[in-house]
């Protein structure tokens, strides 16, 4: 008999967080085998819970999930990781990316490639040596069209389709 792959920890990063009821988190998770997806860390701030201080963006986790519907309940977890140190101009193109990967990128569809890509770009930014990392134009562009090919200078909306509009 097969162990459910539901149970095993997977690399995941933490794209957006928000308070949900009086103790929980609804996070919005970019894992490896499964794509973007909602998860519910039930309990996550309450009391002596030490499980937010590690449910934090720019932080690799190992993560397990269980149940059915859209939004599913958040299972183990643990650091894979040290956290980026994403500071001025790069923690904002880190909140950037993440904001345009939550509006983006199809949730329950694996993206190895994007999950790749989006790893070794956030530790590109705290790696840099220049004085002033930017997220300009020119970086942008480049970096996107790793990432989605086709896309060129505009932009797709949240359903996948073009837009039309540049990005």
């Amino acid at each position: 008999m097969q162990a459910d792959p539901r149970n095993e920890l997977q690399p995941a990063f933490v794209l957006h967080r928000r308070p949900y009821s009086n103790t929980s988190l609804l996070l919005e998770v970019f894992l490896l085998h499964e794509g973007r997806m909602p998860l519910l860390a039930k309990g996550a701030t309450a009391g002596r819970a030490l499980g937010a201080s590690l449910l934090q963006p720019f932080l690799p986790l190992l993560v397990s999930r269980s149940g059915r519907g859209e939004v599913r309940t958040l299972g183990r977890f643990e650091a894979a990781g040290p956290p980026l140190p994403l500071r001025g101009p790069q923690l904002y193109c880190g909140f950037y990316v993440n904001e345009l990967m939550v509006r983006l990128v199809e949730r329950e569809a694996p993206h190895r490639g994007l999950f790749a890509a989006y790893q070794t770009r956030c530790g590109g930014w705290w790696r840099r040596t220049t004085r002033s990392p930017r997220c300009d134009a020119s970086r942008w562009a480049c970096w996107r069209s790793s990432l989605w090919p086709g896309a060129g200078a505009r932009g797709r909306d949240a359903g996948g389709a073009r837009s039309g509009r540049a990005l």
